[in-house]
């Protein structure tokens, strides 16, 4: 027969190992959470240093689309281009060859405006009309209409395009001046790291600083690593 000793005995002995295996879920679960938080900090670090990376750009002038015809021969800028509207002197005996276009465009807008413009008032005050003239003191009656107007309005623009060729007295274009054909390229200028941007966003969210906070430091790092260059603008 079990005797009392025995069983406070096997009560606390319970009691211990109960305890045990809490503290083994507790450990486990720190140990889970530390690595978890490692590597979503290292996978932040490897993964968002480059969003903070920006590079420039800008439209950089790269010539005219006339530039083919300069060195080249007056009929080929005949066969492509036509019969000039007009030609001129260019004062070294040669000629300029004028193209020239004009483009009007007409642009309307009409704007409706509704409205009641007659009241009433069967008080002391009186009846007022559609005119504003007041109908009598202490009358009764109504007058109100609806009306709409309708302004229109046009705007017209013109524009003018041109293109002249000088071409010299041998029938050789050795020059152009033109108000269109400009052709653009896009060049990078300059290219950074925003380590400012990248700190500020990693202390947006306070309880997430121990993530984040971690994170930037591993951007910053990763950052001079590869030798970026530091920019400040956020």
């Amino acid at each position: 027969m079990e005797t009392r000793n025995q069983r406070n005995g096997a009560s606390r002995k319970a009691i211990r190992v109960g305890k045990c295996l809490n503290l083994e879920k507790m450990d486990f679960k720190r140990t889970f959470i530390a690595v978890l938080a490692a590597i979503i900090v290292a996978f932040m670090g490897t993964s968002c240093a480059s969003v903070y990376y920006d590079v420039l750009y800008q439209n950089v002038y790269d010539g005219n689309q006339f530039d083919k015809y300069v060195g080249k021969d007056k009929n080929l800028i005949l066969r492509e281009l036509g019969a000039p509207d007009r030609t001129m002197d260019d004062g070294r005996g040669g000629e300029v060859l004028v193209y020239e276009k004009t483009t009007t465009t007409t642009t309307t807008n009409s704007v409706t405006k509704s409205s009641a413009s007659g009241y009433s008032e069967s008080a002391a005050v009186g009846v007022y009309t559609k005119s504003g003239v007041a109908a009598g003191v202490g009358a009764s009656g109504y007058d109100a209409q609806a009306q709409s107007k309708t302004n229109t309005t046009q705007n017209t623009t013109t524009n003018k395009t041109f293109v002249n060729f000088f071409v010299n007295g041998n029938g050789s274009c050795y020059d152009f001046k033109a108000n269109y054909g400009a052709k653009y390229k896009t060049e990078k200028v300059d290219e950074c790291f925003c380590n400012a941007r990248n700190w500020a966003v990693s202390l947006l969210i306070v309880p997430l600083w121990p993530i984040t906070i971690p994170a930037a430091a591993i951007n910053q790092a990763i950052a001079k690593k590869r030798g970026w260059k530091f920019c400040n603008k956020k």
